[in-house]
């Protein structure tokens, strides 16, 4: 629990992945998660980091958080490492708000561009219900 904003951590679609793999689009979550530890420069520890409540009613700790860069150097900042999780959630709302850029949700594909230059950052498909980040295209 979140004592300064008085939320808890949220991740929408956990319950829903179990494997290992790509970043999920999570229009649901609050906060960037992976699983994955290496994926993180690492950011100073807090003594106590919130759990993140799942759909199963669940919640499982966070071991830390740090930023990510994707290959075309955007770097997503504060994702929580939560390594219970078997996923990679990128909280839409947090990336749009971050980048200033806006999400185009179709029925087969994602596409993420900037506002202003309106150049492409990112594309994803949807797969099984999902919509999975993909490389810049």
């Amino acid at each position: 629990f979140d004592k300064q904003n008085k939320k808890a951590p949220i991740a929408n679609l956990v319950g829903k992945i179990s494997r290992k793999g790509k970043c999920i689009v999570d229009l649901g979550a609050t906060e960037h998660i992976t699983y994955d530890n290496y994926l993180l420069e690492k950011l100073p520890t807090k003594r106590f980091e919130s759990p993140v409540f799942i759909p199963n009613g669940d919640n499982v700790p966070v071991k830390g958080r740090g930023n990510h860069t994707l290959p075309n150097d955007i770097t997503i900042k504060d994702v929580l490492h939560v390594p219970d999780l078997e996923c990679n959630l990128l909280s839409m709302s947090n990336f749009i708000n971050d980048l200033q850029c806006v999400a185009m949700l179709f029925p087969k594909f994602v596409v993420i561009q900037e506002l202003i230059l309106k150049e492409l950052i990112r594309m994803g498909e949807c797969d099984e219900e999902l919509y999975r980040m993909g490389k810049r295209k």
